[in-house]
């Protein structure tokens, strides 16, 4: 993946990198997604639910820790999959290069 092409992407379609994550993106999961600063390899984001949290990994969206309702992980990882490019450079863009 050549995130220097995604971002140019993101800019040219006046998509704010760092907005990518809004809450229209993830409707009806009673979930949210992040990406933390500062956290651990591989890069993963975090489905938080109010009981339930799941790392999942960015580059194969394979569950890492924790868990999430079947139909909340499903929903969560057909869009991850659709935006597997934009997570990835989210990542980077809070804690750099692997």
């Amino acid at each position: 993946m050549d995130v220097t092409a995604v971002a140019r992407a993101l800019d040219a379609a006046g998509i704010g990198r760092s907005d990518f994550l809004h809450a229209d993106h993830r409707p009806n999961w009673n979930a949210r997604v992040y990406i933390y600063a500062d956290d651990h390899n591989p890069p993963h984001f975090h489905i938080v639910g109010p009981d339930f949290n799941a790392l999942v990994r960015i580059n194969d969206l394979a569950l890492l820790k924790g868990t999430a309702p079947p139909d909340t992980m499903r929903k969560v990882l057909e869009w991850a999959g659709e935006n597997r490019p934009l997570l990835a450079l989210r990542w980077i863009e809070i804690n750099g290069e692997e």
